[in-house]
């Protein structure tokens, strides 16, 4: 029996992407697989064991490849255009990232959320709460932005104007980010660089209502790997503050209504185990 094994290689967080993809294929599949952040780990690793390399590479002789969660320009990751050493064998995940000609020649992935636990566990809200969890408060570049400043203002009118209840989520816990946006009717995920993230996965998976722009071009790239277009209440910054208002305002059964709507498209659309399924036809290649 040949050997199914993957070793992720990280030397960042990267939102716990690797993480999460690393549990769903020890979870749907008889694949082992594991996370290493120590080129040295890699030296001695059984024959036929495929390393997947997130954003950073490092020699390895075995089969193998990389995926992109950055932008090219970011310090963290080595694009193909700027090291032409790295794997052949190239993904990127379907976001804004596989719209950019650096990336053109990667297969796209969808990026996985193990959204099927508890932590998940649909939770109807009847108090109006507005959620907001940026990863970062200031702009970096062009997609390294998240609207902090325009959006936290926002979300301080509407609550003094309407008495809405708001939570900015920042520098806390995986899990408690998650259970602080479950007590929520509404997150956004940002509304600038128009993209979505991995916020805009986890709020559709908790069967919110989810707030994001998302460009026509991302929106291809979406339908692209799923059939559909993500079920998003699509705003730009500058119609922010309408359409929070225009959301808020609907009776509560309305708001559960479109998040359950949400849920199933996650489930539909979005499963991990169907997820890990494409990542495992990868690596087959690769092992060829």
């Amino acid at each position: 029996m040949k050997l199914k094994s993957v070793v992720h290689f990280k030397r960042t967080p990267l939102a716990l992407a690797p993480d999460d993809l690393s549990a769903a294929i020890n979870r749907y599949t008889s694949w082992t697989s594991r996370i290493v952040n120590d080129a040295g780990a890699l030296k001695d690793l059984p024959s036929g064991t495929v390393v997947h390399f997130h954003n950073q590479f490092a020699k390895y002789d075995g089969p193998q490849l990389i995926q992109y969660h950055s932008e090219p320009e970011n310090r963290g990751c080595m694009s193909p255009s700027a090291f032409p050493e790295t794997p052949n064998y190239r993904l990127v995940i379907a976001q804004y990232h596989a719209t950019l000609p650096e990336y053109s020649g990667c297969h796209v992935v969808r990026n996985l959320i193990n959204f099927k636990q508890p932590l998940f566990d649909l939770n109807p809200t009847k108090i109006p709460r507005i959620g907001y969890s940026p990863s970062t408060k200031f702009r970096i570049n062009r997609w390294f932005d998240k609207g902090y400043e325009e959006t936290v203002g926002i979300l301080e009118r509407i609550s003094n104007s309407l008495g809405v209840e708001i939570d900015v989520i920042t520098d806390v816990a995986y899990d408690e980010c998650i259970r602080r946006k479950s007590a929520c009717s509404i997150l956004i995920d940002e509304c600038k660089t128009g993209s979505y993230h991995r916020c805009a996965l986890e709020s559709l998976a908790l069967g919110k209502i989810t707030v994001c722009y998302v460009s026509p071009a991302v929106d291809s790239v979406v339908h692209s790997v799923t059939g559909e277009f993500l079920p998003v209440t699509n705003s730009r910054l500058d119609q922010l503050e309408e359409t929070l208002i225009n959301s808020i305002i609907q009776p509560p059964a309305v708001l559960q209504l479109i998040g359950a709507e949400s849920r199933r498209w996650m489930e539909e659309h979005w499963h991990p185990q169907n997820i890990v399924d494409d990542f495992i036809q990868h690596y087959e290649r690769v092992v060829g």
